[in-house]
């Protein structure tokens, strides 16, 4: 989710907006392919994006792991069970 947020930003400063898509982000090689199919380490990522504004959220691909979600603000929240959304408490930096 970090490397999302970081990598969002250096797209931005280049194109002038925010990526729409994960294998957007990897055709401009900001991230790499096995992130780009929208699953990596257990996870399974869904990426929503336009010119102002993005939104991804990581749902464990196995059992008793936190849920996640991360957008624009750079704010990565959580949550125990269930898919993680805006509302969730943040992740402690």
């Amino acid at each position: 989710m970090r490397t999302l947020t970081t990598v969002n930003e250096q797209y931005r400063t280049r194109f002038e907006r925010y990526a729409d898509s994960l294998p957007n982000l990897h055709a401009s090689d900001y991230i790499d392919g096995v992130l780009a199919t929208g699953e990596k380490k257990g996870y399974r990522f869904t990426y929503v994006g336009d010119e102002n504004v993005w939104s991804c959220t990581a749902d464990p691909t196995y059992e008793d792991a936190p849920f996640f979600y991360v957008d624009y603000t750079g704010v990565i929240r959580f949550r125990s069970s269930g898919a993680a959304s805006a509302e969730d408490a943040p992740i402690d930096h």
